[in-house]
C-alpha cells in the first residue's frame, strides 16, 4: 500500500505534520486489519508543476511459529571420545496431554543443534513406559566433532537441542544435556 502527499514547495515541511502522521497511522491500521484504503479518498489533489511529492509505503508481515514442546532424553547422558564408532541415541516423546503426539513429527525435518541430521529414525513403543517414542540415532564421530567445535564451556557438559517440523507445519523442540569424556 503507498500514498502520495502533494504538497507545495513552500509548505513542504509542514508534510510531517500531525494531519500526516494521523493519516499514515490511519493506513497502517486499517493494513493490519486487512482493509485496502485509496489514497484519492483522503488527499483529493491534482499533480501540478510547482508541487512536490512524497511517497510514503506501508507494508506489514506478520509471522506467528508455534513450537510445540517434546521431551528429549538420551539413552545415555556420557559420550566417551575414545571410541568414535557407532551412534548415539536420543529418545523423542510427546508430552502427556500434548495437542500432538509422536506420529505427528516429519521425520525428514530433524535436526540437533539446528546442524546435524540423523542417520535413522525409528518408532517404537517403550517396554518400561508404554509411551510411544522416537528413536534417533547420530553418527558419534560427527556428534563428537560438531560439539567440540561448538563454543561451550570447559566442564565437557554439552546441551543438545532436538527440534523439528509437524506435519502440520508447527515446530516441535526439546533439549538434553551430555558429558563428553
Amino acid at each position: 500500500m503507498s500514498l502520495s502527499f502533494l504538497r507545495h514547495p513552500k509548505n513542504f515541511r509542514s508534510a510531517i505534520s500531525l494531519g500526516v502522521v494521523a493519516m499514515t497511522l490511519a493506513i497502517f491500521l486499517a493494513g493490519l486489519i486487512g482493509t485496502t484504503v485509496d489514497p484519492n479518498i483522503i488527499i483529493h489533489l491534482e499533480p501540478s508543476k510547482d508541487y512536490l511529492e512524497a511517497t510514503i509505503r506501508v507494508s506489514v508481515d506478520c509471522y506467528v511459529e508455534v513450537t510445540r514442546f517434546a521431551i528429549v532424553e538420551a539413552v545415555t547422558d556420557v559420550i566417551d571420545k575414545s571410541n568414535m564408532t557407532g551412534w548415539f541415541y536420543c529418545k523423542i516423546k510427546a508430552p502427556e496431554d500434548a495437542f500432538w503426539n509422536i506420529t505427528d513429527i516429519n521425520a525428514s525435518t530433524i535436526l540437533l543443534n539446528d546442524k546435524l541430521h540423523p542417520n535413522s529414525v525409528s518408532f517404537y513403543i517403550g517396554s518400561n513406559d508404554g509411551i510411544p517414542s522416537l528413536l534417533v540415532a547420530f553418527d558419534k564421530a560427527s556428534l563428537i566433532f560438531l560439539l567440540q567445535n561448538s563454543n561451550s564451556s570447559e566442564s565437557h557438559i554439552f546441551t543438545l537441542r532436538i527440534s523439528g517440523a509437524l506435519k502440520n507445519g508447527d515446530s516441535f523442540a526439546g533439549s538434553t544435556q551430555v558429558k563428553i569424556i
